[in-house]
């Protein structure tokens, strides 16, 4: 991702979310030092999870570590929703 970014060769990823058909859960901690999520939350998605953009509390940048329950609860719900 980084050697991407700096080779100017990635994808536009707001014009990734907002067209592809490609079903996307957005999960996040709500204390996340480097997230801007009021910035995620006004982005527009084409196929984003019926739950919306997750902010799971009590959760840094590392949610699947911190919060590896309430994370894998989630993860299984959205990999149902989309089987």
């Amino acid at each position: 991702m980084i050697d991407a970014a700096l080779s100017g060769k990635h994808p536009d990823q707001r014009t990734l979310v907002k067209t592809s058909r490609i079903p996307l859960a957005i999960v996040n901690g709500a204390d996340d030092p480097v997230i801007n999520l009021d910035y995620i939350d006004s982005l527009t998605f084409a196929n984003l999870w019926n739950r919306g953009a997750v902010r799971v509390e009590n959760a840094g940048h590392g949610l699947h570590w911190q919060r590896h329950k309430e994370f894998n609860v989630l993860l299984d719900n959205f990999l149902t929703s989309v089987a």
